[in-house]
């Protein structure tokens, strides 16, 4: 038995957020990686804190949709991931289309219109 099976015989998905911020601008620098930071709570994070997230599924060996939500104050997107059991694809896919239909959903930001 897997061990993620106990949680998901009481439910089908686990939400969580991607990352945490909006995301994150273009960076045009081809090598940068551990200089880059990003801006959490107002203070200065390293860039990769932004898989912290995203790697709980990828360690758990879970699948995992992610769910574009709404646009933060920036004009970025904000996601959810929708998290389920092992072998559980198309049960996170299909939530997230039906979350999707409810939500603003994906908008492309500004400077991509």
């Amino acid at each position: 038995m897997h061990r993620d099976s106990e949680f998901f015989r009481d439910f089908d998905v686990l939400l969580m957020p991607v990352t945490p911020t909006t995301a994150p601008p273009h960076h045009n620098k081809p090598i940068d990686r551990f200089g880059r930071r990003i801006q959490v709570d107002e203070r200065a994070r390293p860039y990769w804190d932004q898989v912290k997230w995203s790697a709980v599924a990828n360690v758990a060996g879970s699948p995992a949709t992610t769910i574009p939500v709404r646009t933060g104050r920036d004009g970025l997107p904000v996601g959810l991931q929708a998290m389920g059991p092992s072998g559980g694809d198309l049960t996170t896919i299909k939530f997230a289309e039906l979350l999707g239909r409810e939500l603003e959903g994906y908008q492309p930001p500004p400077a991509f219109l």
